[in-house]
């Protein structure tokens, strides 16, 4: 059995000057959705062994930028935080230093392989980046240095850590000993 209904729509009446309220409003809200997708805009540039990669990246998230260096330089990316910031970078540099740009105040791994493709120049093979705080994934610190901070265990070496302390500016100048009156 089929059933149709047939339904009469009325229009409601309302006053002109809402129904223009209301498109503006309707028209405004949907460009704040769309001005952000189409005001982004990423480009990674050819790449030679001498100048490096060129990245040309404007009101991008940070995320998608990393992302499209690694799709088009083949690395891997590992993200343990969001990496909701704004960038707008236009440059021509290696891609490690590429990215410490693009991470630069994040707390991140890069690690790199020889590149086949260039002699005596390095690849980046992966990047971490690692939640805040310093820690990384497994919220441990390593534990304290006994004796000061580069080990001194004896008198002596503490001696030669305050003196080359001191000496690079480390640590105040020891006041002269003068012959006692």
């Amino acid at each position: 059995m089929i059933c149709a209904f047939h339904v009469i729509a009325r229009p409601m009446p309302t006053h002109p000057t809402v129904s223009r309220i209301a498109a503006w409003s309707l028209g405004a809200a949907a460009l704040a959705v769309l001005a952000p997708a189409a005001a982004q805009e990423i480009r990674v540039g050819p790449s030679s062994c001498e100048a490096g990669t060129t990245l040309d990246a404007r009101h991008a998230k940070a995320s998608d930028v990393l992302k499209q260096l690694s799709v088009t330089l083949g690395f891997r990316i590992e993200l343990e935080e969001p990496l909701d910031a704004m960038v707008t970078i236009q440059s021509t540099r290696p891609a490690d230093e590429l990215i410490a740009l693009l991470l630069a105040s994040r707390n991140a791994i890069v690690t790199q392989a020889v590149d086949p493709k260039c002699p005596g120049k390095r690849r980046v093979t992966a990047v971490w980046v690692l939640k805040a705080g310093g820690t990384g994934a497994t919220g441990r610190q390593p534990p304290p240095r006994p004796g000061g901070v580069f080990g001194a265990a004896t008198p002596a070496e503490r001696e030669q850590e305050e003196n080359y302390m001191r000496a690079h500016g480390m640590l105040p100048e020891k006041p002269a000993s003068g012959p006692a009156n």
